[in-house]
């Protein structure tokens, strides 16, 4: 919601996505089209004028987390052609060779990867 109390919910919006990359849905009461397209171009995923029908917000959130585990499964298939994620097997090759790691070293490398880390 933008209308939050003692902050201004589009500077939120501006600074969970300079630091995340996480889906992010606004649901106002302000649905001028300017406060939509503001909404959009400082990152949000969807803009949602209230009221809205539940359904449709569902809608909205189904069609999003579909979005971004499409987006997930490619980055996690292959980040760079450098390495390369086997979530099924919990392995992680580099340049086409397997590497030897923990359970936690797995982890914590996944990780690097899919935020660009490495």
């Amino acid at each position: 919601d933008l209308t939050l109390p003692g902050i201004d919910g589009l500077e939120v919006c501006r600074e969970i996505r300079q630091k995340y990359n996480i889906p992010i849905i606004i649901s106002s009461a302000r649905g001028d089209l300017s406060d939509k397209v503001v909404g959009l171009q400082i990152g949000a995923d969807d803009y949602l004028p209230k009221p809205y029908d539940p359904k449709e917000m569902h809608a909205r959130i189904m069609s999003l987390i579909r979005r971004t585990k499409r987006a997930e499964n490619t980055n996690n298939e292959n980040i760079n052609s450098a390495f390369k994620i086997d979530e099924r097997k919990h392995e992680i090759t580099y340049q086409n060779k397997v590497l030897t790691l923990t359970p936690a070293e797995y982890e914590i490398l996944e990780y690097l990867i899919q935020q660009h880390g490495y």
